[in-house]
């Protein structure tokens, strides 16, 4: 005599049922893996033979100040001097960096250094532009604001600025769905 009720009873999966819901899964999650690794922000970190500064860097507002007169000087060597340091300095930005990239001063130093014809002044912006994109949500949506001139430079004629630009863009893509639209807006998967 066959149990009472048996048909209210949750049916057994089967082996094959549970094989095919556990690769389903692990199919899912791989996904995932894949999607956050290509949506992840990289920093453009530099060699150590680059680097002459520790990694812990103190940052005060007299070294502010010096980096701002390095950054508007009309010497071209402590221009691009001033960039490097900057780029490397925003690697672990200190509070000071962060509050005075999110003042919008610092995006518009960087948007007139990207509009000048320096390539290697232009590239260390780039390079910083891209530390910034890759920090903070506060930061990265400053970095927006200079998306049209790295769409024209992820155009450019020189190798090096191209793939500057587009680890930019891809940083700033990665921000999140409101980013991207922007910086399809100014063109950047022509560009790309």
């Amino acid at each position: 005599m066959p149990p009472r009720f048996k048909e209210l009873y949750k049916p057994r999966p089967t082996n094959s049922d549970v094989r095919h819901r556990r690769l389903l899964h692990e199919s899912q999650l791989r996904q995932l893996q894949r999607e956050q690794l290509f949506m992840g922000k990289r920093l453009r970190l530099r060699t150590p033979q680059e680097s002459e500064t520790e990694s812990e860097y103190e940052f005060t507002p007299s070294t502010i100040s010096a980096l701002v007169a390095g950054l508007q000087s009309t010497e071209r060597d402590e221009r691009v001097a001033a960039l490097a340091n900057l780029s490397t300095r925003l690697e672990q930005p200190s509070h000071e960096l962060r509050a005075y990239v999110e003042s919008g001063s610092c995006m518009d130093v960087i948007s007139k250094v990207l509009a000048a014809s320096d390539a290697e002044a232009t590239l260390q912006a780039l390079w910083c532009l891209t530390n910034i994109a890759g920090g903070e949500p506060r930061m990265a949506e400053r970095a927006l604001e200079a998306a049209p001139a790295v769409v024209s430079l992820a155009e450019s004629q020189s190798v090096d600025l191209q793939n500057q630009a587009i680890w930019a863009l891809g940083n700033m893509a990665a921000e999140g769905e409101c980013a991207r639209n922007q910086l399809y807006a100014n063109g950047a998967v022509d560009a790309i």
